[in-house]
């Protein structure tokens, strides 16, 4: 008996280990850090046009899940760490989708059901388009 209770405080203690390493402090996890981006807004971008997103073309497949994460990194960080950006939206051509106005280092998601060619641009600055290609 004495050997079961051994055993189960000694696992007890593991998962308080396991459990507190996967808490976090106060304050808000800023999404951009946790998942990587599949397309990029370029530092730059109201500019740049077709090379506005990085990449300007990506092909997706439904099979992984269809998944696309952009990410707006057109910005700076100043000396005392202010962030300085450009806010862009990412737009579907065919009203597909549509991420609203995106912040600085802000993400929007979108998951594709249909296989197909999906233009896009920045309803903000028009000259800035790019595409997905998802595949079945």
């Amino acid at each position: 008996m004495a050997t079961v209770q051994s055993k189960l405080a000694s696992l007890s203690a593991l998962i308080g280990l396991a459990v507190g390493s996967l808490s976090c402090s106060g304050g808000t996890t800023d999404s951009s850090q946790v998942l990587s981006p599949n397309v990029r807004i370029v530092l730059g971008a109201a500019t740049m046009g077709a090379l506005a997103f990085s990449p300007d073309t990506l092909t997706i497949s439904l099979a992984d899940g269809g998944q696309v994460l952009w990410r707006n990194a057109d910005f700076t960080v100043s000396t005392y760490g202010n962030v300085n950006g450009t806010i862009h939206q990412v737009t579907a051509n065919g009203a597909t989708f549509d991420s609203g106005p995106l912040d600085p280092k802000g993400t929007f998601t979108f998951t594709f059901t249909s296989a197909g060619i999906y233009g896009y641009h920045c309803s903000i600055h028009p000259s800035m388009i790019g595409a997905i290609v998802v595949t079945p």
